[in-house]
């Protein structure tokens, strides 16, 4: 009977043993998973990306194409296989330098934009890239029938188009896709829950309410889904009180933050002012500004 005692004691400590270098085994490829992001052609380390686009805001080059091709994350880590009071803390890890790289983009589009106005403003001819750059920013971000002349447009240009704060984008990633658990964001790389309109722009909820046509938008990248987030609220009617919290911040030559911006987020969630109290509250409890 000693024996088998024994016996069956030996052999949980080698199942247990085996089953901490599995869980081991997973943290250690998450780890990996979460400096490195895959692209099409080749591997790229994110951080590199990230360094490079130090250099993005002195560059006089009116094209971004070249300098932001190829940086780009195409999946989540399985973050599930996180222990929970990890998880979150690990997703801001992975995605707080993406979000910086797509502010950053942002920023030098935006300073395209007034070098663009500031030339105008001396009457000098605007090349037809230059044109073609302004309508298409005007459309992106919806300012209708755009004209390079009407001063009124110009400043709408610009009050639109303007970043997000990486506190508000880590933030509500988190809320909205479960740290990069839901089934959205790892199917679809939607990790803010934007919807789309179009048949097979994305993914049905299952529990979809019968009548709607609302999909949940798919993305190819992870890039894709912040730049869509903040083009989203840089956009549409519903954040325009966002829009002005930022635009009187700027005006005042005063620090955009994210707690700021959280109070235009009103419609962003059927709860409301409940949502934005929660909102704020995590961008204090997190330490994210």
């Amino acid at each position: 009977m000693k024996i088998i005692f024994q016996f069956i004691s030996i052999q949980a400590m080698f199942i247990s043993k085996k089953i901490h270098l599995i869980f081991f085994l997973g943290i250690l490829i998450l780890s990996i998973s979460s400096i490195h992001c895959s692209t099409s052609a080749n591997n790229v380390i994110f951080d590199k990306a990230v360094k490079d686009t130090t250099n993005l805001r002195q560059s006089p080059t009116d094209s971004l194409s070249t300098q932001l091709s190829n940086k780009l994350c195409y999946r989540l880590p399985n973050f599930s296989l996180y222990p929970v009071k990890e998880r979150r803390k690990a997703f801001f890890k992975f995605l707080s330098p993406i979000i910086k790289y797509e502010i950053q983009k942002l920023l030098n589009e935006r300073s395209r934009i007034i070098r663009i106005f500031k030339k105008q403003k001396t009457d000098a001819a605007l090349s037809k890239a230059e044109i073609e750059f302004l309508t298409e920013k005007s459309i992106e971000v919806r300012v209708k029938d755009f004209e390079s002349t009407n001063l009124e447009q110009c400043q709408e240009l610009l009050k639109k188009f303007d970043y997000i704060p990486e506190s508000l984008c880590l933030v509500q990633a988190s809320n909205e896709s479960g740290n990069g658990t839901s089934r959205f964001a790892r199917v679809a790389n939607n990790i803010f829950g934007e919807w789309c309109f179009t048949p097979d722009c994305g993914i049905i909820p299952l529990r979809r309410i019968n009548g709607m046509e609302h999909e949940i938008k798919k993305y190819e990248t992870i890039n894709a889904s912040i730049r869509g987030y903040m083009i989203n609220l840089n956009k549409r009617t519903p954040f325009k009180p966002l829009r002005d919290i930022r635009w009187q911040l700027r005006q005042a030559g005063e620090k955009i933050t994210g707690l700021a911006l959280a109070d235009g987020l009103y419609n962003y969630s059927a709860h409301g002012n409940d949502y934005i109290n929660n909102i704020k509250k995590s961008i204090k409890n997190y330490n994210l500004e």
